[in-house]
């Protein structure tokens, strides 16, 4: 009985019967008979044996079913559910109501208890923020986007008639070149925009296409990831969670893994950020030679530029989060969404500079929750000139040999903190969570998960493989057939480990302090350098049917929406789970999931197209134009400030520098150019300018008038 009346400790039922197992076998709503007859078998084999024993009713059965059932299918939070009541009921006469509705259900030593909030119920005359006055912040924000809107209508209307009399506006068969102002406004042009997004064409050799199709499926890992989690929110009305913990237990098999253990997606943009930045840097560090002042002026833009770049669009749809999303709907829980409205007005300025997580509060931070990755992001950015430049000069005055040795000194000091880390803090995977033994020790306030020292490694194996790209772009690189072979297993061997090597233990619910270290330690060093091989392979022609799929044209689009697509995606889940699911009950089944992975991906991506096309792209280019122009002053190019498109520089420097480069040559400048805004998640403007009828100036184009 004592047992029975504790049943917030499942563990000890289990310690004490091997009824157990038919507890387990009753969780689904169909078996809720089985479950009221396995009660009544453990009263019958415990209850006599103790003195105090009184039996009990039906009744009072019924309410200790239903509280193993609410206890079972509330791992996360407490069961959930949204009804209707008349308006003139406030929250703490629901509350009374259900003691009333309960006394019958409740045994001398158990109470069933319902729990109600003010903040979450709503009238229909105040069903979302929009029943309130609107705050001073909103209203700015929201004249923000009426003039953004303005711009893109204005602008749209000019590209068109432009387009439509383009033939007539001709002086000796030469186009009239736009002014500055007007080159600002189109900017903002959704025709030329539209056509730059839906643009397929392929960035020539220099280019890393085989990029594109792993920044889009690596995108939809991401999402996958969070739509599993959401039938598992307090407030999504899902009632049987317990059957999507399950899978936590590998109870569905193998192939689950590739669900369960999605962290790695991020890992890849970390990657891809490195290899891009490095790829770039190297190309401009070798071509700024002994120019102090070009080496300067690399150096600033190399901030400047990133965080212009990530910030603008950042802090836009952090005021769709702010004064959009609260208005458009309502539902149960939508106080979730317009909690992270508040949380955003009070805490914006973190996350404008990258230290939402950082600080030892964060935890109150609800804003924006995914920016985590952005933060790391940043800081790497910040931090790999003291990587990439001493890897540069190095190379200069020693050779490939001491560059190489400096990057194993750094990416061995961060493993080694790694190994430090999880080591004295006993973490187990994360993927798998608390294991017995592990996971007691850790007392930072900056999660693990989060946290940037434990996620460089690879930013930095991105760094290595830019590195050698740079010094063999105009190299062929001829790799046996045999030796291809063997390269494409190891890579997928060892992806394969990361992802589903830890299944077993799963299972078990064991791991050992030493394995799990190892496994925290390595897996990223692991899973980076099988996308190393990947990418090498498909840039330098070894990579076949692979490189044709990742480099396939429907790609390129698909992944200039990523950035934009990732900030907002989790939204869009919250909004579903906090309107739809937690109006109606819901059972998870994978075809629940699949189902809500199709739909919330579409609309993600739909709402990223619009913001890629009225907040990504136009304010990129008004950033190139504007930098474009201040630097040509600061560099003394008076004449050239405002006319170089991204091709012209190639024939700047072909006339300064006086050099017979050939054609692929060329191609290759243009190529690193178009690179020079395409790193990792944010790279949406890939290509940016191919197809638009004017073209800003590229920053490296400015710098090599002089």
């Amino acid at each position: 009985w004592k047992m029975i009346t504790n049943m917030k400790e499942l563990s000890k039922i289990k310690e004490k019967t091997n009824d157990i197992r038919r507890l387990r076998e009753a969780y689904p709503n169909e078996k809720y008979q089985d479950l009221a007859k396995v009660i009544e078998d453990i009263y019958e084999k415990y209850g006599k044996a103790d003195p105090d024993f009184t039996a009990p009713t039906s009744a009072q059965i019924a309410g200790i079913v239903l509280a193993l059932y609410s206890g079972l299918n509330s791992q996360f939070s407490q069961v959930s559910i949204g009804m209707c009541f008349p308006a003139q009921c406030n929250a703490d006469d629901v509350r009374k109501n259900y003691e009333v509705l309960l006394a019958d259900f409740n045994s001398p030593n158990f109470t069933n208890s319902f729990t109600t909030y003010d903040v979450m119920c709503y009238t229909d005359e105040a069903r979302n923020d929009s029943a309130h006055d609107m705050p001073g912040i909103n209203v700015f924000i929201l004249t923000i986007f009426g003039i953004i809107g303005l711009l893109v209508v204005l602008s749209s209307l000019t590209d068109i008639f432009q387009t439509m009399n383009r033939k007539e506006i001709v002086i000796h068969e030469k186009p009239v070149e736009d002014s500055f102002m007007m080159k600002l406004l189109k900017s903002f042009s959704l025709m030329s925009n539209g056509t730059s997004l839906l643009s397929t064409t392929s960035g020539g050799s220099g280019h890393l296409d085989c990029l594109n199709g792993m920044r889009f499926i690596s995108m939809t890992w991401v999402v996958v990831g969070h739509v599993f989690l959401l039938p598992m929110f307090g407030f999504s009305g899902t009632r049987n969670t317990m059957t999507a913990l399950n899978i936590f237990s590998g109870s569905m098999g193998l192939s689950m893994e590739a669900l369960l253990n999605a962290l790695p997606s991020v890992d890849s943009f970390f990657f891809m950020g490195g290899t891009l930045t490095a790829y770039i840097m190297f190309k401009e560090l070798e071509k700024a030679g002994d120019n102090v002042t070009r080496h300067i002026v690399t150096f600033v833009m190399y901030y400047v530029h990133r965080y212009l770049r990530l910030t603008v669009t950042y802090a836009l749809i952090m005021g769709v989060v702010i004064a959009v999303l609260p208005y458009i709907y309502y539902g149960p829980a939508w106080y979730v969404i317009s909690s992270e409205a508040e949380t955003c007005k009070k805490y914006w300025w973190r996350h404008l500079l990258y230290i939402n997580t950082l600080t030892e509060d964060n935890r109150k931070d609800t804003c924006m929750g995914v920016t985590w990755y952005l933060v790391c992001d940043m800081i790497f950015h910040w931090f790999a000139p003291m990587v990439f430049y001493p890897m540069f000069f190095l190379w200069k005055k020693f050779g490939h040999v001491a560059s190489l040795t400096w990057w194993t000194l750094v990416t061995g000091a961060f493993t080694a903190g790694v190994c430090y880390i999880n080591w004295t803090t006993k973490q187990p995977p994360v993927s798998i969570g608390m294991m017995q033994g592990l996971a007691t020790d850790y007392t930072y306030y900056v999660d693990l998960y989060n946290a940037p020292w434990a996620r460089f490694q690879p930013y930095l194996v991105g760094v290595l493989l830019g590195y050698a790209l740079h010094h063999l772009r105009k190299k062929e690189v001829k790799i046996d057939f045999l030796l291809n072979i063997i390269l494409w297993q190891a890579a997928f061997l060892a992806a394969f480990a990361v992802v589903y090597g830890t299944y077993e233990n799963r299972i078990t619910g064991e791991m050992s302090l030493f394995s799990a270290t190892m496994y925290n330690t390595f897996q990223r060093l692991a899973w980076s350098f099988s996308l190393a091989w990947v990418v090498f392979s498909c840039v330098k022609g070894s990579g076949g049917i692979v490189n044709d799929f990742l480099s396939w044209s429907a790609f390129a689009p698909l992944s200039k929406l990523t950035y934009c697509c990732y900030l907002i995606h989790m939204n869009v889940n919250l909004m579903v789970g906090s309107s739809t699911l937690s109006s109606f009950a819901s059972d998870f089944a994978i075809w629940f999931i699949v189902m809500f992975v199709i739909s919330i991906l579409s609309i993600s991506l739909c709402i990223a197209a619009l913001f890629t096309l009225c907040f990504e792209m136009p304010f990129t280019k008004v950033e190139k134009l504007l930098v474009g122009r201040l630097l040509g002053t600061l560099m003394g190019s008076s004449k050239q400030k405002t006319r170089s498109t991204v091709s012209e520089p190639i024939q700047i420097k072909e006339a300064q520098n006086k050099e017979d480069l050939d054609k692929k040559e060329l191609v290759e400048e243009k190529d690193a150019s178009n690179l020079t805004t395409t790193q990792d998640i944010t790279s949406t403007d890939n290509q940016l300018e191919e197809n638009s009828s004017e073209k800003p100036p590229v920053y490296i184009d400015v710098t090599d008038q002089k």
